[in-house]
């Protein structure tokens, strides 16, 4: 069995983050079924998504499962991707409202890991507002992981939109996430333990 997990960064993030290398390295040594890969993500809200879903479609047939973990803006893609694909997402102190946080960035924005200079328009804000769902239809399709010392956003906002899905909460840490990697095991079973009965027994460190 084979099974691929997409990262989904954030906005204004990179794809090649310490947090997202050391989650990719707990997985090449732990968890040999299973393949991760980070995409860079067009810094244009409506081409990171359809990126994305690009690689779902062209790589679905070619593993047993796809499962996604989307940090902050990406945890807002990701919400309507797993949606729409039905696919399972672990969502890293995600943004709720994504067209809300994307009114503070109108205009030119940078950015910083990549040097690109770019705008975000009134197109982008409506298209954030497409694909925004009201309610969460199938609460067993999301983990939930939230530090309640985000610096950025309001962990209560996540807590009440996700209520009933599975929920990791920790006290302290910030936006990034602190540690992440140490739940790389409960992130797996979540995304994959109904397509690898092996992942719960592989040496996990």
């Amino acid at each position: 069995m084979k099974n691929l997990l997409i990262n989904v960064h954030g906005f204004l993030s990179s794809h090649e983050s310490e947090k997202i290398n050391d989650l990719r390295q707990c997985i090449i040594d732990n968890f040999k079924s299973i393949d991760f890969i980070s995409p860079k993500l067009p810094n244009t809200p409506e081409l990171a998504v359809e990126l994305i879903q690009k690689i779902i479609t062209e790589k679905r047939n070619d593993y047993d499962a796809i499962g996604l973990v989307g940090h902050s803006l990406g945890g807002y893609f990701s919400t309507y991707i797993a949606s729409n694909n039905n696919i399972k997402a672990v969502l890293v102190n995600p943004v709720v409202r994504g067209y809300e946080i994307m009114c503070e960035f109108f205009g030119e924005c940078h950015n910083p890991h990549t040097n690109e200079v770019f705008e975000i328009n009134e197109q982008d804000i409506e298209y954030l507002l497409s694909i925004n769902i009201e309610t969460i239809a199938d609460k067993g399709r999301f983990l939930l992981m939230l530090q309640m010392g985000d610096e950025i956003l309001d962990p209560k906002d996540a807590l009440a939109y996700y209520q009933g899905c599975t929920t990791i909460m920790e006290q302290g840490g910030n936006h990034d996430f602190v540690g992440l990697s140490n739940h790389t095991k409960s992130m797996v079973n979540f995304l994959f333990s109904e397509h690898a009965e092996e992942i719960t027994l592989e040496r996990f460190r």
